[in-house]
């Protein structure tokens, strides 16, 4: 087992992994080279035998049956030299699978198999990732991969797909990474109903990518921020604004509640963006009211800064703080 995989478990295309003992291998081959040297011989005797049984046949001095037998015989030595060399071929084949090699960059993540043990084929030997790249998938529901204007199903031309911040608290610190959507997965969950997102960071191992001087390690769980692009229209406001059944007041100025039609486009747990009918500038009403009617006269209490509430579209409204 190569010292690499035991200690630090990082490896490089073409390293060796593991070798299997090959004096076996190695012995059936030199049987096999001598058994196909003197069946080489045999079929060049036999060869020599029907060339003349030939040209006796053609002086009709030999029977049929002799000429037969001589034919059947170079035959034989034909098929005996085919059939060693097929066994030669696939003993050479599994002298060169003694040396298990490394196909790609990686990292070895179970090792199963320790020196002295014995393997049969179809054993497991190692669990190995490339380090090349880590991928990480995403649910997001229907309406949010309606903002991405990807399609489904649809693996992306290099570098075109959608940033995205993967972020992680690790050791103690919150750290973030820096990738691109590659792929949507060409299905829907059947039970959870979300769309699946492949999300593609770059040597996620190397001095690069490490963030704080931590790599992005497989096994990690990561909060994911993806980049889309602007919605024309829309506003981003205190989630206290938009109550849970999608209503939304604003001030007129006699400070009477209107209610307005919005649609909720994103919500979480500090800001709700939503699109409707809002104008750029317009008062909205921030306090959770239990009773709100049409036309109820309020009482301002607190005015917010109106750049805490900028948009997505760049819009903004004031949002207002009221009392009955």
């Amino acid at each position: 087992v190569a010292g690499a995989v035991k200690n630090t478990g990082f490896f490089r295309a073409g390293e060796m992994l593991v070798q299997i003992d090959p004096r076996d291998y190695e012995i059936r081959i030199r049987r096999l080279d001598a058994s196909l040297v003197a069946a080489r011989a045999k079929q060049e005797e036999t060869a020599r035998e029907f060339e003349r049984s030939e040209s006796l046949k053609q002086r009709n001095a030999i029977s049929e049956s002799a000429f037969d037998q001589s034919k059947a015989a170079r035959d034989v030595a034909g098929a005996e030299v085919a059939r060693l060399e097929a066994e030669l071929a696939a003993e050479r084949n599994a002298l060169a699978d003694a040396t298990v090699a490394a196909p790609f960059d990686g990292c070895v993540q179970q090792l199963m198999v320790d020196v002295g043990q014995y393997v049969t084929v179809g054993t497991p030997l190692a669990l190995c990732f490339a380090t090349d790249a880590a991928e990480i998938r995403l649910p997001v529901t229907d309406e949010q991969f309606g903002y991405l204007g990807i399609p489904l199903g649809e693996t992306l031309a290099p570098h075109t797909g959608p940033a995205v911040r993967l972020e992680a608290g690790f050791a103690g610190v919150r750290r973030s990474w820096q990738g691109r959507i590659v792929r949507s997965e060409p299905m829907v969950d059947t039970k959870s109903r979300m769309v699946y997102l492949v999300a593609r960071v770059e040597q996620p191992y190397s001095e690069a990518a490490r963030s704080g001087g931590q790599p992005l390690a497989v096994g990690m769980f990561v909060d994911a921020a993806i980049e889309v692009p602007g919605v024309s229209g829309a506003f981003a406001l205190p989630e206290a604004c938009v109550t849970i059944d999608g209503r939304l007041f604003v001030l007129d100025e006699q400070d009477r509640l209107v209610p307005r039609s919005v649609r909720v486009l994103h919500r979480d747990s500090e800001r709700v963006v939503l699109a409707g009918d809002l104008t750029a500038g317009e008062r909205v009403c921030a306090t959770p009211l239990a009773h709100a009617v049409a036309g109820m006269a309020v009482r301002v209490v607190e005015n917010s800064d109106p750049a805490d509430t900028a948009a997505p579209a760049s819009q903004q409204v004031r949002t207002a703080g009221v009392q009955r």
